[in-house]
């Protein structure tokens, strides 16, 4: 499933996406300080008031893909709370932000259903080259030693 989330957002970047990326530099670099400060701030949280081992509070505090951060704690006997911990983030995230971005904005984030394409409406060749884009992506992921080689292959 991984591979194939990876798959659908390699696929719906074209090139007039990467038109507007010197817009996103100045976020981009903010981004970075932001995710660094968060997660610091997390793990301080989870060493001094959750009372958590190194290990669970570091990959309880990294910002990032469910399965990945769990796997690789898993991989250090940290698994049971910090799959706890990015379930509960994920479900609070989605269950609030609608919100917090309508009250923010203004904007209506009722979904229409305009860009929702069945799967009957999919041809052989579309299909198939989808498949070809997981099964090369997973590939070169693997053969390069990527982390999160099935997302970012």
């Amino acid at each position: 499933m991984t591979a194939t989330i990876g798959a659908m957002l390699r696929t719906s970047f074209s090139p007039a996406v990467l038109e507007h990326a010197s817009v996103w530099l100045v976020s981009l670099a903010g981004l970075q300080f932001f995710i660094a400060a968060a997660a610091s701030v997390a793990y301080v949280y989870f060493r001094k008031i959750g009372k958590f081992d190194h290990t669970t509070a570091f990959f309880s505090a990294m910002p990032g893909g469910l399965v990945e951060t769990v796997g690789l704690a898993a991989e250090r006997g940290a698994a049971w709370m910090t799959s706890l911990i990015h379930a509960a983030r994920i479900f609070i995230v989605v269950l609030s932000m609608p919100f917090i971005i309508q009250l923010t904005t203004g904007e209506d984030i009722r979904r229409n259903g305009s860009s929702y394409v069945p799967v009957s409406a999919l041809e052989a060749k579309d299909l198939a080259w989808f498949v070809a884009a997981i099964r090369i992506g997973v590939a070169v992921g693997v053969l390069l030693r990527l982390p999160a080689r099935y997302l970012l292959g």
